[in-house]
């Protein structure tokens, strides 16, 4: 019995070796095929920017990977002549910096275990909700004038309702260049919880561009304000 006992556990920690390796992509890969996600994100109401990158194997739905001792990625703050490292966050596999208060704009560099570098400017534009918000009606027209430019190329802003009591969570886009508002139907606002909801909003700007293996990825700016409470009244 005891022999039986022991060559079940080496055959359970066989597989959780192997499947574990698999994973981390402990074989070679091909570097065309690292798909490249860049983001840099700043948030008013911790007054932080992260610059952020998730690669991924192949596409953008693969496998999160971790680069080799080979590979490296670094970001430099606009007008600055210092590059940082961007460290890995083991629990959310992505590759990130966290600097104190608001970067508009840097670059990207990543090299990967072939040599080859990919570099990639990004930059954020600012956007604020108005500092006091009137009681929006459920099943009425809702209009909203953010604080900030127009929308220009290849920028869109969402604008999310969380109820208060966490039950309840709706988002709404607004993507047409030249755009200043949101301009709600009644079907939408009828979507939204009665009661107290917190506004969250989230300038995005997203160019077509991208310098990357040929497996491709995504550049992404992002500006989100301090959110704002508003009262969801019924008809």
């Amino acid at each position: 019995m005891k022999r039986i006992v022991n060559g079940f556990w080496l055959l359970c920690i066989a597989v959780v070796f192997f499947s574990s390796c698999n994973d981390d992509f402990s074989q070679p890969v091909d570097q065309d095929r690292i798909y490249t996600i860049y983001e840099l994100y700043y948030n008013q109401s911790a007054d932080e920017t992260r610059a952020r990158v998730t690669f991924k194997f192949g596409n953008s739905a693969g496998t999160l990977m971790e680069l080799n001792e080979k590979a490296s990625i670094v970001f430099q703050p606009q007008n600055e002549s210092s590059e940082y490292e961007l460290a890995f966050r083991a629990d959310v596999a992505i590759y990130e910096k966290v600097f104190d208060g608001l970067l508009s704009a840097g670059t990207f560099r990543f090299t990967d275990a072939d040599g080859d570098m990919y570099t990639n400017n990004i930059s954020v534009t600012p956007v604020n909700l108005p500092d006091s918000l009137a009681p929006l009606t459920k099943g009425q027209e809702w209009n909203l004038t953010w604080q900030g430019e127009s929308l220009a190329e290849h920028e869109s802003i969402s604008l999310t309702f969380n109820s208060v009591d966490g039950e309840s969570s709706e988002t709404f886009y607004q993507g047409s260049e030249g755009s200043s508002q949101f301009a709600l139907s009644p079907d939408q606002t009828g979507l939204i919880k009665k009661g107290n909801n917190m506004l969250i909003m989230d300038r995005r700007y997203q160019p077509e561009t991208i310098n990357a293996p040929s497996a491709g990825g995504a550049l992404i700016g992002r500006y989100r304000p301090e959110g704002r409470q508003i009262q969801v009244i019924d008809e």
